[in-house]
C-alpha cells in the first residue's frame, strides 16, 4: 500500500520542492508554463490542495502534461488550459510562475488584475533576473512576504511569495540582490548570498582595471561586503 502511494505522487526537483513548499495548504492554483505539469499535480496528490489548472502557451508541454495527469490519475482535480500567461486563466487562490526569467515573470503579473486581490499569492521562481523582479514588485505595489534558496548542483535558486497591498516604493540595490533571504537564515540562503557577493566583487575587479570605469568599482566592493555580513548574520540566525 505505501508504494501504491509513492507512485501516485511525483518526486520534485529541489528548485520546485522549494516552490511547493510556498504553495499554502487548501488553496487552489494556478501552475502558469506547468511543462510536464510535476507541480500541480504534486500539490493535488499529496493533499496539499484541492485542485489546480495547469496551463501552458504551447501544446507540446500541455501534452506531455496530459500524461503527466493520466499517469498519476489527477484529472479529476488537475485542469489543463492552453493559455497565454495569466490572459484567461480563472481566478487561483495562489498563482505560481516558475522556471521562467524574472522580467518574463512580471510582464505576466503586469496585466492580470485578479494578480491585484490581497487574498491572492504569487509564488515565483525565477530563473535569472531576481533583482529586476524584485524591483518590479515594489514598484508594482507588491509585498514580497517571503523567500528561500534551493540547491541543485552547482546551482542555486531563489522562490518567493508576494502580495499585493498597493503600497509602492522604490527599493534599493541592496535590496534588490538579496530580498528577504538575510531573513530565512539557512545554508542554501547563506550560500546563495555568497555567491552573489563573489559575483559583484568579481565585477569590482573588473572595473578596477578600467581607467574609465575605476571609479565605479568601490560600489560593487560595498555591496559584496554587506551581502557577506547579511551572510554570516544568517548563518548566526541574527
Amino acid at each position: 500500500m505505501t508504494k501504491y502511494f509513492e507512485k501516485k505522487i511525483p518526486k520534485l526537483s529541489p528548485r520546485l520542492a522549494a516552490v511547493a513548499g510556498l504553495v499554502r495548504p487548501g488553496a487552489s492554483v494556478a501552475d502558469i508554463g506547468t511543462d510536464h505539469a510535476y507541480l500541480p499535480v504534486y500539490l493535488v496528490n499529496s493533499g496539499i490542495c484541492p485542485k489546480a489548472e495547469a496551463c501552458d502557451v504551447r501544446r507540446g508541454p500541455l501534452l506531455r502534461a496530459q500524461m503527466t495527469v493520466a499517469a498519476y490519475g489527477a484529472g479529476d482535480r488537475v485542469t489543463l488550459l492552453l493559455r497565454d500567461g495569466l490572459r484567461d486563466v480563472p481566478r487561483a487562490d495562489d498563482v505560481v510562475i516558475a522556471g521562467m526569467g524574472g522580467e518574463l515573470i512580471a510582464n505576466i503579473i503586469a496585466p492580470c488584475e485578479f494578480a491585484k486581490d490581497p487574498t491572492v499569492s504569487l509564488v515565483l521562481q525565477p530563473m535569472t533576473s531576481a533583482p529586476e523582479l524584485r524591483s518590479f514588485l515594489c514598484l508594482s505595489g507588491f509585498e514580497i512576504k517571503r523567500e528561500v534558496a534551493a540547491r541543485e548542483g552547482d546551482r542555486l535558486y531563489v522562490a518567493m511569495t508576494a502580495v499585493y497591498t498597493g503600497i509602492t516604493f522604490r527599493p534599493d540595490k541592496l535590496f534588490c540582490l538579496t530580498g528577504l533571504l538575510p531573513r530565512e537564515g539557512g545554508k542554501n540562503e547563506r550560500d546563495y548570498l555568497m555567491k552573489e557577493a563573489a559575483r559583484l566583487e568579481k565585477i569590482a575587479q573588473g572595473l578596477k582595471n578600467s581607467a574609465l570605469h575605476a571609479g565605479e568599482a568601490g560600489d560593487y566592493d560595498a555591496l559584496a561586503r554587506e551581502i557577506r555580513a547579511f551572510a554570516d548574520g544568517g548563518a548566526r540566525g541574527e
